[in-house]
């Protein structure tokens, strides 16, 4: 009797589950198929769940989480993280795909699709073979065409309970082909680009990381270096994280530098940290995808011709920060405006101390595309006097004498000025 209970009950509840996916229309895989059984029948221990999932980094900011576990994020069976290098969307995309782990038991995935790094992107294909490999369902005849095993793979994605990271994408086209249809399975695509297309062909929800408030950069920071040793020397641990703009990564590989060089203060580190170069040399943990430097020219590398001279135009301003009329100005044409006010879809954060200060646009370029740093201060100066004059009053614009206006660009502060020279009595 029990060596007919061995057989027959797995048999019954075989044909149980025949009949509902009969009824319900839905099909299974064979692996797909014993993993339900085992679930069901409970008489045989549950093979483990594939889990493909980095940990994560620690320390890390939590932050983005709230807006995704909301009601309407949750309606979308596709989130895609965007935001520049560095900012911390892998991490998000991990530290929601754990949360979320335990409403999807057939299996977590995670792929690097390589979009933005040193080697080359990774292809359709080669993403189909891995994510089947990672389901346990490579396995197929010789005679498996590539378009049939991408549709095996979305078939899989569309009957199962899967959650898939695809991280580092490059463009829309990269991951369209791997998205399945429906909600039965979540996907979370990071890219340094908003994915525009994904949005509006698949219904995809969107989140876009921006930097670092100061707060978060300084909990952060005091994780990495010691809540004392930040305290002993604020003013210095605050230039420091100037010097890093807030941006996640950048704050993270300076904490740990800072943590390997115990014996020294927090005010001789930063005063060695006045130029560029010298920032960016530090902000390098001897690897590629620790380095501020690598991650900002994977970037560069990916973009075209005209988006190239305007980050190269745009890293020669001094200053902070720069509007679109001096944007404009400086790129030298109107046709220039949508190519800056898109600028921060290209995959690093614009305007910040680590993103397109000239030592930083020179360091990931080569010196033969950089411009003439004169002649585009020159364009600076220029539009200065003309904002200038056309916000002085009419009466002191119409006076005769000399010209009282002067420009001018500091190279120590890297900043420009504009002042009046006319004495007040004659103002």
């Amino acid at each position: 009797m029990d060596e007919l209970t061995l057989v027959d009950e797995p048999f019954e509840a075989l044909v149980s589950l025949g009949r509902r996916a009969i009824r319900d229309q839905t099909w299974f895989f064979t692996e797909q198929l014993r993993r339900k059984l085992r679930r069901d029948a409970r008489t045989v221990p549950d093979v483990q769940t594939p889990n493909w999932l980095r940990e994560l980094p620690q320390p890390y900011v939590e932050r983005g989480l709230p807006e995704l576990s909301s009601d309407a994020a949750e309606a979308h069976a596709i989130t895609v993280i965007s935001g520049p290098a560095g900012c911390g969307k892998t991490t998000l995309a991990v530290r929601l795909a754990h949360r979320l782990a335990h409403r999807f038991p057939d299996g977590q995935l995670m792929v690097d699709m390589r979009g933005f790094a040193a080697e080359a992107p990774m292809s359709t294909n080669e993403a189909v073979d891995l994510l089947l490999h990672q389901m346990g369902m490579f396995g197929s005849n010789g005679n498996e065409s590539p378009e049939a095993r991408r549709l095996r793979l979305v078939r899989a994605l569309e009957n199962g309970r899967f959650i898939v990271v695809l991280d580092n994408v490059a463009d829309s086209p990269a991951v369209r082909p791997l998205l399945p249809r429906g909600d039965s399975s979540r996907t979370i695509i990071a890219s340094r680009r908003t994915l525009a297309t994904v949005a509006m062909k698949h219904g995809a929800g969107s989140l876009e990381l921006g930097l670092l408030t100061t707060t978060e950069a300084e909990e952060l920071f005091a994780a990495l270096i010691g809540r004392e040793r930040m305290d002993a020397e604020p003013e210095a641990a605050a230039r420091l994280l100037a010097a890093c703009g807030n941006l996640p990564l950048a704050v993270s590989i300076a904490g740990r530098q800072i943590a390997l060089l115990p014996g020294q203060a927090l005010e001789q580190i930063a005063s060695a940290l006045t130029e560029s170069e010298s920032r960016l040399d530090f902000l390098d943990l001897g690897e590629p995808e620790a380095s501020i430097r690598s991650i900002l020219s994977w970037s560069y590398m990916s973009l075209g011709p005209d988006q190239r001279r305007t980050y190269l135009l745009v890293g020669t301003a001094p200053g902070p920060d720069l509007d679109v009329p001096a944007a404009i100005s400086l790129l030298g044409s109107e046709q220039a405006r949508g190519r800056y006010e898109r600028s921060g879809n290209w995959g690093w954060p614009r305007r910040t101390p680590m993103a397109v200060s000239p030592c930083t646009t020179f360091s990931v370029t080569s010196q033969r595309h950089w411009p003439e740093p004169g002649m585009c201060r020159r364009r600076l100066c220029t539009w200065r006097m003309v904002v200038y004059s056309t916000t002085t009053p009419a009466w002191h614009r119409v006076r005769p004498g000399s010209p009282t206006i002067s420009t001018g660009y500091s190279r120590r502060h890297n900043t420009m000025w504009t002042v009046d020279t006319k004495p007040p009595c004659e103002r």
